[in-house]
């Protein structure tokens, strides 16, 4: 209900960097607070986190489904999930390496600072620029041919 209204009165790409945006502050307040009120920060973190995902992903996955030709988008969301969720193991790994090199505290401090780099490609690419989300029409995506063949050959009879 909030993803498009925010991608309409802000852009797209403004909704999606604002939502990024989010993280590092959202990781901020578990690394300032105290031990004793830290279950409160981290359930405020998770809170703000899922909102800035939801507002994120509603309009990234439309962006890349948009801009991609109807043929690969079974590949393309594959990729994208393999990316996401494959990876997603190993940053655990990282972090328990190292909040046990550095201890607990300093991981937090060192993840949150990565998590305000989050929105960096966002703020120094052209998306941020997007106003809507592109019609196939504009991207090209439906006048492709299918992957081998030559345009004469890809149309219908």
């Amino acid at each position: 209900l909030i993803a498009p209204t925010a991608a309409r009165r802000l852009g797209v790409g403004r909704t999606m960097l604002a939502a990024v945006s989010l993280f590092g502050p959202a990781a901020l307040l578990v690394a300032i607070s105290p031990a004793g009120v830290a279950i409160y920060a981290a359930a405020a973190m998770a809170l703000i986190d899922s909102f800035g995902i939801g507002l994120h992903g509603v309009n990234q996955v439309s962006v890349r489904q948009a801009v991609t030709p109807p043929r690969l988008r079974g590949r393309m969301g594959g990729t994208i999930r393999v990316l996401m969720f494959g990876t997603m193991p190993l940053g655990m790994m990282l972090g328990g390496a190292l909040g046990s090199l550095v201890g607990l505290r300093a991981a937090i401090w060192i993840s949150t600072a990565g998590l305000f780099l989050a929105a960096l490609p966002y703020a120094l690419s052209s998306t941020r620029r997007l106003v809507e989300v592109p019609t196939p029409q504009e991207t090209g995506a439906e006048a492709q041919p299918p992957l081998g063949l030559p345009a004469a050959a890809a149309r219908p009879p």
